[in-house]
């Protein structure tokens, strides 16, 4: 099929659209923005506004399947849900699929939900400790044995009402969190909420990284009880946001934890995929969300072992990929100029991050054409950012790659921003020029096309 994309159209799935029919809402989530309000909040994603604007651009009839391979929060499957459509998500970070689970919670059980926190709440009360082993519990790194037993009970209440085991089993031991279900997700959340609020002093000007404490007197000892009521009064402030999911529900809904490097989908599954990969800005995911991890029972070298998987990670994995022709001549000239920059560590630690990012960057576009249907569409927000003077145009690499896979670009819009870990960083200031800026795109692809030249 020939598509011919011209400057006045934009084109999308089985629509025609004149450019001056709709404006794509700004992605960026707005720091305490009533309408990206959530149970959990994340650092990384984009608002349901945008994801609604990218479905009603692509016009998919009904039935259509949505993915989203960096789910994140849910924000792609739940809006994609909620406007009828079967979404499918999955993320490498199982904190991240509780959540995304969480947030596809119908409304209509808001009734019962306080009800079953002061039953979750009343039975961690009764929970003998002695039933308790605590000898390697990842929480103890920051939190008495006390404050963690607290935590525990609750976590083992809500398991005993909601999962159908006999026996405690940490969410790491249950397969792809398969039996978990929004319901049940939605009770851990409120237990991440509680302990990400605990955890603040270890917090710094970073807002993904979690310190762990210098000495003993800074380790958390916080009486069962405030535990307690501070998990029902989470609750609480979670039922605020349950009117904005009561919509109608699409017929199929799926999250799991998986790679997006190796999808366990079928090939041409999917019609629609609307998601961000990770910005290249060694944003390190896994500790950002490492109190939650360990509430799901990751230790400290689980979570070294997950953030050696995740894209974009700041540490080096034991094998380094060799840079590909297949990348693209403007990422393979990207790299070059990381590699020979005279600043410290170019040519050996940030050389090789770059190569493990684009490598696994470009596994996941082969990957997502490979589940993408024939005609299908993909469409990205991708950010440029900075090694030192040096840009990372991830908008002009992403479409380099997808050049070998016969993606056309058929819409584009960027947007300035002014949200990014660099501008926290204040050593990279010695590097600011007036030419440099940082931009947020939105780039819609289409599989299967190509353009007229």
């Amino acid at each position: 099929m020939h598509v011919e994309v011209s400057d006045s159209y934009r084109i999308g799935c089985g629509v025609l659209m004149n450019k001056g029919d709709m404006q794509f809402r700004n992605p960026k989530r707005t720091v305490n923005s009533k309408q990206d309000l959530s149970f959990y909040e994340y650092y990384a994603g984009y608002t349901e506004g945008f994801v609604e604007d990218v479905l009603e651009f692509l016009g998919l009839p009904q039935g259509s399947i949505v993915l989203d391979p960096w789910n994140g929060s849910g924000t792609t499957t739940r809006t994609a849900n909620n406007c009828g459509y079967s979404s499918v998500g999955f993320d490498l970070n199982p904190v991240m699929a509780v959540v995304a689970k969480a947030n596809l919670l119908d409304g209509s059980v808001e009734s019962s939900l306080s009800s079953i926190a002061e039953d979750i709440v009343a039975k961690a009360k009764r929970f003998r400790l002695s039933n308790l082993e605590l000898s390697d519990d990842p929480l103890l790194v920051w939190m008495t044995a006390v404050t963690t037993k607290a935590i525990r009970r609750i976590e083992r209440a809500l398991q005993q009402l909601l999962l159908p085991t006999a026996t405690y089993v940490p969410i790491i031991g249950l397969n792809g969190l398969q039996r978990i279900s929004s319901l049940t997700a939605f009770y851990y959340v409120a237990l991440f909420r509680v302990t990400r609020n605990l955890f603040r002093r270890f917090r710094g000007s970073n807002p993904t990284w979690i310190k762990k404490p210098a000495s003993v007197s800074q380790i958390l000892d916080v009486e069962p009880t405030v535990i307690f009521n501070r998990y029902l009064a989470t609750v609480e402030e979670m039922l605020r946001f349950l009117p904005s999911l009561t919509v109608r529900r699409g017929p199929l809904a799926i999250i799991g934890v998986g790679t997006s490097e190796s999808l366990p989908l079928k090939d041409g599954y999917i019609d629609t995929v609307i998601t961000s990969p990770p910005y290249c800005t060694r944003i390190d995911y896994a500790i950002a969300t490492q109190p939650e991890l360990a509430i799901l029972g990751y230790s400290i070298s689980d979570v070294r072992r997950l953030r050696m998987q995740m894209i974009g990670t700041p540490t080096i994995k034991p094998e380094v990929p060799e840079p590909s022709e297949q990348w693209s001549e403007q990422c393979t000239k990207t790299l070059e100029k990381v590699r020979s920059h005279s600043s410290k560590a170019s040519g050996t630690y940030y050389y090789k991050h770059y190569l493990q990012y684009f490598d696994s960057l470009y596994n996941s576009l082969h990957e997502i054409d490979r589940v993408l249907k024939a005609q299908g569409s993909c469409a990205l927000v991708v950010q440029n950012s900075y090694y030192k003077d040096v840009e990372i145009d991830l908008a002009a690499i992403v479409n380099s790659m997808v050049e070998f896979l016969e993606w056309s670009l058929v819409e584009r819009v960027d947007y300035g921003t002014k949200r990014t870990i660099a501008a926290i960083n204040s050593r990279s200031n010695a590097y600011m020029t007036t030419g440099r800026h940082t931009v947020e795109s939105i780039m819609i692809f289409r599989k299967g096309a190509t353009r007229d030249v």
